[in-house]
């Protein structure tokens, strides 16, 4: 005769074969059994028995589950077969958010929320009479140690919590691709639960997980979480291999953590804003031998900002040994490129002149011969990138000397209308050697804002020149014209929508307005 605990363990059967038949490819029978187990469950939990010769009778049973606002276990039933109805639905939402369906993923968020929901019900049921994870005696190993004076308690608590676990770790995945903020949550409590649970895990993989969350929350400006992460990741992130895939990625990660502080006061240096804390409702520290999470002070001074930059840069030197140049050519040259803009960002706290064109000039050098060094049938993604920011850095270097001159000795002595020159004709150069490598009319989507804004500068160069002679300057003009009649038929080639609307608008102005200059001075 068919008894209720026959039926669970029927159930738990069909969650074994149709879980072993998805992952060997055979998805629709796969999933028939699953709601199988699931009905068989959800029959077991009202304490009705399926006969026998029905159980394979084929039902709406997603949809019906899909219309569900509350899981089935609940207090009336004394949460009994909570952990078989738990792992159901997180075996039918781990499949279902494997694939590429829209409304798959959509299902999969519904039944996986349905098994959170059932777990925090659970938990407000079972903590009163049990005990919580955190109070469990555990081994280093997830084991209940032999001594626990509330044995059985505390192994439905560790069963349930590891249930509850993967159920985390599902919707984090879940939410990937749709919302980083919910996504992030939910990555965040999966690793809090698997410390406590003591689960099996990747001590490596864990502590690269806290440095991506560190990331996420430098995002939010929540900078304290952010070094919470740092520390724990670092806490976690095995010593031995001494290398790039152990400290260096720790190392670099603090790097980056400094320097997001740094990018994110430079951007505004007279105001400090306040932004809500979407984490707050859901961030548990790490249970870690960790300082408090605390709220980091403003960089607000050139001293403060020196103060930082100095523990980015030790942080990236340091990286940079361990990705080194011969062997991990890309990544080196990343960390080069964090270090030029760690500069970029201080110069915004400095009011010198001179010091800024020479942390500038310290950009240019850790950068200038990277490109060479190259191979273009291998790095011609590199290079590129690489030339834009050397033209740019070349750029900024005539900006500030630019500023300088017109401030008519009141930011320094200013160069003279030759060296400025130089420096014009230095900052043409690296665009036209980054649009060298561009032999189309027409580029990829990817690239056209770059090569726009290249030809851009070029054009607002070409008008900034100093002439001893109306025909040199006249000449120029004519050049001027030019580029920007250039830039307007790569735009209509190459449509780039309104990203670029306001200085395709300021080429057609230009474009007009140039000609009348050039009739003045030939009047003249």
């Amino acid at each position: 005769t068919p008894t209720l605990l026959s039926e669970v363990q029927i159930a738990r059967c069909y969650q074994f074969v149709g879980n072993t038949m998805i992952e060997t490819e055979e998805v629709a029978d796969g999933f028939k059994n699953l709601y199988r187990s699931h009905r068989l469950i959800a029959e077991t939990i009202k304490k009705n028995v399926i006969p026998a010769k029905e159980i394979e009778t084929e039902t709406d049973e997603l949809n019906g589950i899909l219309k569900l606002n509350e899981p089935l276990v609940n207090s009336s039933t004394g949460f009994e077969y909570a952990r078989e109805y738990l792992s159901i639905l997180n075996t039918l939402g781990l499949h279902m958010c494997s694939t590429d369906s829209l409304q798959k993923m959509n299902d999969a968020k519904k039944i996986l929320l349905l098994a959170e929901q059932c777990y925090k019900d659970w938990d407000k049921y079972f903590t009163p009479i049990g005990v919580r994870m955190s109070e469990a005696p555990m081994t280093e190993d997830g084991l209940i140690k032999e001594d626990c004076k509330q044995r059985d308690l505390c192994a439905i608590r560790h069963r349930m919590d590891s249930l509850y676990t993967s159920t985390l770790f599902f919707l984090a995945q879940a939410y990937t691709q749709t919302d980083a903020l919910i996504a992030s949550k939910y990555a965040h409590l999966t690793m809090v639960h698997q410390l406590e649970t003591r689960s099996e895990f990747s001590k490596k993989m864990w502590a690269e997980n806290a440095l991506h969350l560190s990331g996420f929350y430098s995002g939010q400006y929540q900078y304290g979480k952010a070094l919470h992460c740092l520390l724990a990741g670092k806490h976690m992130m095995p010593t031995e291999p001494d290398d790039e895939e152990t400290t260096g990625k720790v190392v670099w990660a603090f790097g980056r953590y400094h320097l997001s502080r740094l990018r994110y006061y430079s951007s505004l240096p007279n105001t400090h804003e306040s932004f809500v804390d979407d984490t707050e409702a859901w961030f548990i520290p790490f249970p870690l031998p960790l300082p408090p999470v605390e709220k980091l002070a403003h960089i607000k001074t050139f001293g403060d900002a020196r103060d930082e930059f100095k523990k980015a840069n030790a942080d990236f030197v340091v990286a940079s040994k361990y990705y080194a140049f011969d062997g991990q050519c890309t990544d080196h040259i990343l960390i080069l490129k964090d270090i030029s803009e760690l500069y970029k960002c201080l110069i915004s706290f400095e009011e010198d002149v001179e010091r800024q064109a020479a942390m500038h000039a310290r950009r240019l050098a850790l950068l200038e011969s990277i490109p060479g060094q190259l191979n273009p049938q291998a790095y011609l993604t590199n290079i590129r990138q690489l030339q834009f920011d050397i033209a740019d850095i070349a750029n900024d270097i005539f900006d500030v000397r630019l500023r300088q001159k017109k401030a008519e000795g009141q930011l320094g002595k200013p160069l003279s209308d030759r060296q400025m020159n130089k420096l014009n004709d230095a900052a043409q150069t690296k665009y036209r050697e980054f649009l060298s490598t561009f032999k189309e009319e027409k580029q990829a989507e990817e690239v056209r804002l770059a090569v726009f804004r290249a030809k851009m500068r070029i054009c607002s160069l070409l008008t900034k020149k100093y002439y001893k002679e109306p025909k040199d300057e006249y000449d120029a003009i004519s050049n001027a014209i030019k580029e920007y009649a250039d830039v307007i038929v790569f735009a209509e080639l190459n449509p780039m929508g309104d990203e670029v609307k306001d200085e395709l608008d300021l080429a057609k102005q230009m474009h007009s307005l140039l000609p009348g200059k050039k009739r003045s001075i030939a009047q003249a």
